[in-house]
């Protein structure tokens, strides 16, 4: 199974959102000598989200269940069967360049303006590269994404 993040959603009001969503780095994976970026796409990890015209909307993702709460170095997917980690992140734009993260982790909440209609919400993520071959298996992580407007 390929390294994959699980995000599932928490909205503080009632609002348009998916239950969960699931960006996957890829199968096969053989090396990590350089970085694999991915970027999520709607039913496969983008944020939908739709609400009142003019309503500003705040999106916030915690650490998720292996990184211990500070991120700015990553956060770390777990083989489900073993101890091993691989180093990841969640950024706001296509660069890579801000952290997504929900302000107090190390990471930038983001600040949408509904339009009214449905709006997908794209995450980029980084797969670290490693000197080390990964052990063999599937990593995952979870992440809770608060949505507050």
């Amino acid at each position: 199974m390929p390294p994959s993040l699980l995000a599932a959603f928490l909205a503080q009001r009632a609002m348009m959102l998916p239950a969960l969503a699931v960006i996957n780095f890829g199968n096969n994976i053989s090396s990590l000598f350089s970085n694999i970026d991915v970027t999520s796409i709607q039913n496969a990890g983008s944020i939908m989200v739709r609400c009142t015209p003019k309503t500003n909307v705040t999106l916030g993702i915690d650490s998720g269940l292996n990184s211990g709460g500070a991120i700015g170095t990553g956060r770390l997917m777990k083989l489900t069967t073993g101890t091993n980690t691989l180093k990841y992140q969640l950024y706001q734009d296509s660069n890579r360049s801000t952290i997504w993260g929900n302000g107090s982790n190390g990471g930038q909440t983001l600040m949408v303006v509904s339009d009214g209609s449905v709006q997908k919400i794209d995450i980029y993520a980084r797969l670290f590269a490693s000197a080390s071959l990964p052990a063999v298996g599937q990593y995952n992580d979870t992440v809770l994404i608060t949505v507050s407007y």
